[in-house]
């Protein structure tokens, strides 16, 4: 049997059925997908809708009620459109908050075949290090082994030895914010079937094959924050959060060009642009309606191309630099691809002054093509916007609906949902 060094989260409980709901509680905007499992393990999207955000940010909730009205719309209006009743629901989670530890474990094998029991004993062993008390263990794998002290082996199962040893990467949340989460689940009356990270599952969504095995960097710019997920032979090796986003480069806007901030977010998305390229006019005027101004009256608002740039480009820059800042203290990343997703990655001339300010290889992301309504991919989802909720459908296949690696995860999945039921214990 192959063991699919993909992801070991301790908190994905298995479907019941081959249909399920995924959810992305974004600080800009609340998307679910239905999603059914077709016979052949692929997936295709049956229900989805989206809503401006509205009572959480970076992960936390800030306003609950708020935050039960929208992910109730949400989940209703996906429903309606794949004739489904959702009963739970899995999550990303992007904050702030989340901690990473790298721990070692050891395990005696007894000279015999090493199997994926094994690795879920290690896993379950690095777990009794953590203060579970306050804690909750989101993401747990190996990501190096030794065997009878050899160091470099990359799958050990099949293998024969005395001492198993890894390295385990292991990611965890303050217990309170999931508590906060499944609270608003259960008052809607869903149940919150486990989460993932939002690096991660942007990885899964963006990276090649290649990208996972040879090492590169998932950069998902949201709106007020960015996840940064480092990969390296088909494991996640390195995780880090930056408190900027797209919001923080419309309030540039705003306070430059001295306008509102939902013209500065027209503006951003219609004609903004990372850098001046020799290609651009930039004595080019750009005119707006202006319909909130105190009058109550449409005024038309000018501004020239090169100002709107010139306000864009230092606050990029600024936010790569913090980008290198925080990667390159990694030596297994040092010039691996960069890969930017997220809504913003949109933003013209982001992949240019991405390079001009990293100096290495640079590509905008886009999520994999996932079928809706067996109608072939919808256009509008394959956007950086959705890498994350694509990537999480993408994790949830890949853990229950592969052929090669159903079964294998049942028992330790069973010690999930006692997790879930024990946070507030």
């Amino acid at each position: 049997m192959v063991y699919h060094f993909i992801m070991d989260s301790f908190l994905l409980q298995q479907p019941k059925k081959n249909t399920f709901a995924v959810l992305d509680l974004g600080s800009s905007k609340i998307v679910c997908m239905i999603v059914y499992v077709n016979n052949d393990g692929t997936p295709q999207v049956i229900g989805h809708s989206h809503f401006p955000s509205s009572g959480i940010k970076c992960g936390s909730i800030t306003n609950a009620i708020a935050l039960n009205k929208i992910i109730k719309s949400t989940i209703n209006i996906a429903e309606r459109e794949s004739n489904t009743i959702v009963d739970g629901v899995y999550i990303n989670i992007s904050c702030i908050d989340i901690q990473s530890s790298i721990l070692p474990t050891s395990i005696e094998i007894g000279n015999r075949e090493i199997t994926a029991k094994d690795i879920k004993r290690m896993i379950l062993q690095a777990n009794q290090w953590m203060d579970l008390d306050n804690e909750v263990i989101i993401h747990n794998t190996p990501i190096s082994f030794a065997l009878d002290k050899i160091q470099g082996i990359l799958d050990p199962i099949g293998m024969y030895g005395k001492q198993l040893d890894a390295r385990m990467y292991i990611l965890s949340c303050q217990k309170s914010l999931l508590q906060n989460l499944e609270h608003c689940f259960d008052q809607l009356t869903f149940s919150l079937k486990g989460c993932a990270i939002s690096a991660y599952t942007s990885g899964l969504a963006c990276l090649s094959k290649d990208d996972l095995e040879m090492g590169a960097i998932i950069v998902d710019i949201g709106s007020n924050s960015i996840s940064i997920g480092g990969f390296l032979n088909n494991h996640l090796i390195y995780t880090d959060i930056i408190p900027l986003g797209g919001a923080n480069i419309t309030k540039d806007l705003a306070f430059g060009l001295n306008i509102s901030m939902e013209l500065a977010e027209k503006i951003k998305i219609l004609h903004g642009r990372g850098i001046v390229s020799s290609y651009d006019n930039t004595d080019r005027f750009i005119s707006i309606d202006d319909e909130h101004n105190n009058n109550n009256e449409r005024d038309q608002l000018q501004f020239n191309q090169n100002q709107v740039t010139h306000i864009l480009q230092p606050r990029l820059e600024e936010i790569f630099e913090l980008i290198e800042e925080k990667v390159s203290q990694y030596e297994q990343l040092e010039q691996r691809k960069l890969v930017i997703t997220g809504g913003s990655a949109q933003l013209p001339g982001m992949r240019e002054i991405a390079y001009k300010t990293l100096n290495r290889p640079i590509k905008i992301g886009l999520p994999k093509k996932i079928s809706f309504n067996n109608s072939g991919y919808n256009p509008d989802y394959y956007n950086p916007a959705f890498s994350s909720i694509i990537g999480l459908i993408v994790l949830i296949t890949e853990e229950f609906y592969n052929k090669n690696t159903k079964g294998v995860y049942d028992n330790f999945f069973n010690k999930a949902k006692a997790i879930f039921r024990n946070l507030y214990k």
